[in-house]
């Protein structure tokens, strides 16, 4: 039973010709999503953009911001992908990895390593499978009829299906990805800008 989920983002700012971060968790009552607690940190970035390897850019500061919260969070969404990756190492699964706990990846551009197709009927909550060589690597997901889908996969401790119902629990009528991670996104903003006005 899912009590409490958080939401993870990271952006990022230039300073004196370096690369911060900044991350936020920001964890939810699962049935309200009232806001529990936010947790932030910035950190210098050493590792440069490289797709494909958004965990060694993002994961030492994310692990840095989840080692602050006092919440015993449920489920993690991350803002990227888990199992929907060419070495099934995305950043919600290094995120698993690292911690033990139970995340998903959801990626609002389709990440096309293996050069595919998929067709998604323009439908709302519609879904397809994300097939590379006859294995599931994760679901492309239109949330609202008429936008861009979203990008779902298993980081850790889940099955595809349930991550699927979950992310599909955290949709709002205001926006096509999750409510954790939209927060999360819009508070990562907020913080950046706060870092640049003190500058």
């Amino acid at each position: 039973m899912i009590k409490l989920i958080a939401g993870i983002d990271v952006a990022y700012y230039t300073k004196d010709n370096k690369e911060y971060g900044v991350c936020v968790i920001d964890v939810f009552d699962y049935v309200t999503f009232n806001l529990v607690e936010r947790q932030i940190s910035v950190q210098k970035i050493n590792y440069p953009y490289i797709p494909g390897s958004l965990y060694k850019r993002e994961l030492p500061i994310i692990i840095d911001t989840y080692e602050k919260l006092n919440s015993k969070v449920d489920v993690y969404i991350l803002d990227g992908n888990g199992y929907l990756h060419q070495n099934h190492d995305g950043i919600a699964t290094m995120f698993s990895t690292k911690t033990g706990e139970k995340s998903i990846g959801v990626a609002k551009t389709f990440y096309n390593f293996a050069n595919i197709d998929y067709k998604l009927e323009n439908k709302e909550y519609s879904t397809t499978s994300i097939i590379i060589n006859n294995e599931i690597y994760g679901c492309a997901l239109r949330s609202k009829e008429n936008t861009k889908p979203i990008f779902i996969s298993v980081g850790g401790g889940l099955y595809l299906d349930e991550a699927v119902n979950i992310v599909k629990s955290c949709i709002s009528k205001d926006s096509r990805i999750p409510i954790p991670t939209r927060i999360a996104d819009i508070d990562t903003r907020k913080e950046r800008k706060l870092i640049l006005e003190r500058k």
